[in-house]
């Protein structure tokens, strides 16, 4: 199971960096504007917002109906639009069916987490951060080709490549046994009619604050990686060097994600969680230096600082849901978690392409800066607060 579980995180993640990291360079290629790309993506994740705390409850509350399922229903949804966007010229038609392509592919993403921590908590044997850790390497060696094959003939052909690897995981996930029995024991488990999204957030109150810092950490991070063609075309570059930067961040990922128990051990969720709220303010410092200089190099170093950015936030993050939320409501909990980083997708693709139309990449990059520190210090903060079992 655990050699399956890995084998889903390398084909979700060549999906993800084919239909989103590389959205920018689709888009551009068939014509549409930059606003349109933030656009597409921005409304994506508002309607995951909405629908992931509403199959959460669902899942809660009715017997019938589960993770597994739901990360099917969302996989196929992918392959069906796939083959209608590779079969349409129509630009609004393709606008149209991206967005339902890529809020399925964010709800697949946030549930992948809950479905390995429903088999983790049962008792199997699961190393999360390699099995994520190998994604990232996926995600990488994925970006490298797209770079390179999208440079030479061009990215009409993410279509079908998001098709065949929907198929793939679809074909995965059903090969996993059913935990429906164990899990619809504590779905009958009704002593607690827990429904309301006010009252989680009343009895979570420190899990709300690392929520709200989230949410512009995240902000950081889009506006870096969805408008990365739009920092290398200001550095004279291309794709070429957005599938060589995307390599490099998703590769320096697998060491520390590997190592993530470890390093909760020695260090413990209070220093993790510091120390990529400071990791993503320096990414974006780096960036900056780079566009003002005119140096790719810099851009390719400002990659390097994933290492304890993205590779100790994902993992990290996971776990301290899975240990502070109460079993009977961690569906809810990671749904939330990972609706903070969608929250953070959205504000920033929608402002990215905005600003960076009505101005220019730097100032984008400026302001980009600004929501970094306020979510370094809300994190901060919050990171002072923790009391956590570990």
């Amino acid at each position: 199971m655990y050699i399956k579980y890995i084998f889903i995180q390398i084909f979700y993640w060549a999906l993800s960096c084919s239909t989103y990291a590389f959205a920018n360079s689709y888009f551009t290629y068939k014509g549409f504007g930059i606003s349109d790309v933030g656009n597409v993506l921005a409304i994506s994740s508002l309607i995951s917002v909405i629908i992931q705390p509403l199959m959460a409850k669902l899942i809660e509350k009715n017997k019938n109906f589960t993770v597994k399922k739901f990360i099917i229903h969302s996989l196929f949804i992918i392959a069906i639009t796939s083959i209608v966007i590779f079969s349409i010229n129509n630009k609004l038609l393709i606008l149209i069916f991206y967005v339902i392509l890529v809020t399925s592919l964010l709800n697949a993403q946030t549930y992948l987490y809950t479905f390995i921590f429903e088999y983790i908590n049962s008792g199997y044997k699961v190393n999360f951060g390699f099995a994520r850790g190998v994604g990232s390497v996926s995600f990488a060696m994925t970006s490298l080709f797209l770079g390179k094959v999208g440079d030479k003939i061009g990215f009409s052909f993410i279509p079908i490549l998001a098709f065949v690897l929907s198929i793939i995981l679809i074909l995965l996930i059903l090969s996993f046994n059913n935990l429906e029995n164990k899990i619809k024991e504590y779905k009958k488990n009704d002593k607690n009619e827990k429904d309301s999204i006010i009252d989680f957030f009343k009895r979570n109150k420190h899990f709300t604050l690392v929520l709200v810092g989230i949410v512009f950490i995240m902000m950081t991070h889009s506006l870096i990686n969805t408008f990365m063609l739009n920092i290398t075309e200001s550095l004279g570059k291309g794709s070429e060097e957005v599938g060589i930067g995307l390599m490099i961040a998703a590769m320096v990922e697998l060491p520390v994600m590997y190592l993530i128990v470890y390093l909760n051990k020695k260090l413990g969720y209070v220093n993790l969680f510091k120390i990529f709220a400071i990791s993503f303010v320096v990414k974006i410092l780096i960036t900056i230096l780079s566009v003002l200089t005119n140096n790719i190099y810099l851009f390719y170093i400002a990659q390097f600082t994933q290492s304890s950015a993205y590779a100790i936030y994902l993992p990290a993050t996971v776990y301290y849901t899975n240990d502070v939320i109460n079993e009977d409501e961690r569906v809810k909990g990671q749904a939330y978690m990972g609706i903070t980083s969608i929250i953070g997708g959205i504000l920033g693709n929608f402002l990215g392409g905005v600003i960076i139309e009505k101005s220019s990449v730097i100032i984008m990059l400026y302001f980009t800066l600004l929501i970094g520190i306020i979510g370094m210090f809300i994190i901060l903060l919050a990171a002072q607060k923790m009391n956590l079992k570990e």
